[in-house]
């Protein structure tokens, strides 16, 4: 099982570096059958990194795949952006949910994404 986590930059050219780099790690260390969590703080709520990593990593999104819509996050005391994700294969989903309110918006500007997975038996 491999767990990563990333924080990508905030500018359109360093989200396109940083999410080749990030690719072409998976692409090169990572086996295509292996289990794979990736989080991270994305930046993306115009998708492109989204659909990058979906169609050419063959990744799922969690809250995507239960509530059919990308997870908004940001800010945390009124989410409009859907800017953090967890995107996984090799597991199967048993729940996604968004983690928000007073005592949430106290710990980050950014809602919380939980999700429960399940390995294959």
């Amino acid at each position: 099982m491999h767990v990563l986590y990333a924080h990508i930059g905030l500018f359109e050219r360093e989200r396109v570096k940083q999410t080749d780099k990030l690719m072409a790690y998976i692409e090169s260390k990572i086996p295509d059958d292996a289990p794979l969590i990736l989080a991270s703080d994305f930046k993306g709520w115009h998708r492109s990194v989204h659909n990058r990593l979906t169609s050419a990593l063959g990744l799922s999104e969690v809250y995507e795949q239960q509530h059919r819509k990308l997870p908004k996050t940001y800010p945390a005391m009124l989410p409009c952006l859907a800017m953090d994700r967890i995107y996984y294969r090799g597991f199967r989903l048993i729940i996604a949910d968004i983690k928000s309110g007073s005592a949430w918006n106290r710990v980050s500007d950014h809602c919380a994404i939980a999700a429960e997975l399940q390995l294959p038996e």
